[in-house]
């Protein structure tokens, strides 16, 4: 499973979400062994690389907690952490994720990542 967006998923962004905002929900599961917290830690070192960019595009992160249990589900599908961040447009994340800052960033995010999903949600009420 890759960490990388594909040029397909890309062109949703442009062609569904780029004037509209959303909320990107990201089910993250680190690299594991001994290194997951080494992994958890590079992961939290991203967060705080990408903070100041997150604000400079006017989006927000809304949440970043640890999954302790399944409730519901497969504990096979068993997530480490979640993230959730409010976008203002996909044209605000595009130019986000275009930035050399971020590219730098970015190499920690997928040094750290074993897998990743992310959704893109849209709110109802």
């Amino acid at each position: 499973m890759s960490v990388h967006p594909t040029q397909e998923q890309l062109t949703i962004i442009k062609q569904k979400y780029y004037d509209k905002p959303f909320t990107m929900v990201n089910l993250l599961q680190f690299k594991g062994g001994n290194k997951k917290e080494e992994s958890r830690r590079m992961y939290h070192e991203y967060t705080k690389q990408v903070a100041p960019i997150i604000q400079e595009i006017n989006a927000k992160v809304i949440y970043l907690g640890v999954v302790h249990d399944v409730f519901i589900g497969d504990s096979n599908d068993m997530w480490d952490e979640v993230l959730l961040v409010y976008y203002p447009s996909g044209k605000m994340f595009l130019q986000m994720i275009a930035m050399e800052k971020y590219q730098h960033a970015n190499t920690l995010r997928e040094a750290a990542l074993e897998k990743c999903v992310l959704l893109i949600t849209e709110k109802l009420i």
